[in-house]
């Protein structure tokens, strides 16, 4: 199955995206109308692209998936939101060190895991 990223533009978070699989990417597309993680946009609001590295990935799991996403040069704030604290490529070992995204996120929610201003990077305590 093909792969999109389907964006919208908010005025509370700036622009909001995931990836979809569908035949077209006008089915890509219709798939964020309404959808609460973009923000609820028209499908006229909404940009579509094609990400060809996601192709046939639509069964991965979400950690799995976002480890892609940080290896193809995306980059997160790290929830809730945090605009000083953002997960790029260089937190990727760090995440398959401690066994995936839900244990990364239990350490950190922890004190184990923290972010250093300095560094700009996660690391463990």
């Amino acid at each position: 199955m093909k792969a999109y990223e389907i964006s919208y533009l908010t005025d509370e978070y700036g622009a909001l995206s995931k990836i979809v699989w569908a035949e077209t990417a006008g089915k890509a597309k219709s798939q964020g109308v309404d959808d609460d993680e973009l923000g609820d946009p028209l499908f006229t609001d909404i940009n579509v692209k094609r990400v060809k590295w996601a192709d046939d990935m639509q069964n991965l799991n979400e950690s799995a998936l976002l480890i892609e996403r940080l290896k193809h040069g995306y980059s997160f704030y790290y929830e809730p939101y945090n605009d000083d604290v953002i997960m790029s490529r260089d937190t990727i070992p760090l995440i398959e060190k401690v066994g995936g995204l839900d244990r990364f996120d239990k350490l950190y929610n922890t004190g184990k895991i923290s972010w250093n201003d300095d560094t700009d990077k996660f690391e463990e305590v």
